[in-house]
């Protein structure tokens, strides 16, 4: 009974695993590529009203 007990840890062990693999490599795209809360420098001479 104990081997058939173990299976269903390491498959939800791995499970979670994976879902923060993706989760990092998501976020780290995101970071990487799309800057969040960047701003566009201002052009010296260049009044914004």
């Amino acid at each position: 009974m104990k081997k058939a007990s173990e299976k269903p840890k390491r498959h939800m062990a791995t499970f979670v695993t994976t879902i923060f693999i993706l989760a990092c490599i998501v976020g780290g795209v995101y970071i990487l590529g799309f800057h969040p809360g960047e701003t566009e420098p201002e052009l010296p001479g260049q009044m914004s009203q």
